[in-house]
């Protein structure tokens, strides 16, 4: 089979808390492959995949009967 070979990642956000109960966060992620795919899989050569995704996410806090609720 196919086997990947070295990959560089990177994450970071970036928050925004409005009160206790409500924010907005920014996110990204790179994920870069430095060296190709080898083995006998890989049918197509030396693929590198590269992915840079920029994401938003609100964020709600409160409180479900006695149960503290956080969703994304």
């Amino acid at each position: 089979p196919a086997q990947s070979r070295t990959e560089f990642h990177f994450e970071y956000a970036a928050v925004q808390n409005f009160s206790k109960h409500f924010g907005i966060e920014i996110s990204r992620y790179f994920n870069d492959q430095v060296t190709g795919d080898r083995g006998r899989g890989a049918n197509l050569g030396a693929c590198e995949g590269r992915v840079a995704p920029i994401g938003r996410v609100a964020n709600l806090n409160f409180q479900l009967g006695t149960i503290p609720v956080s969703s994304p």
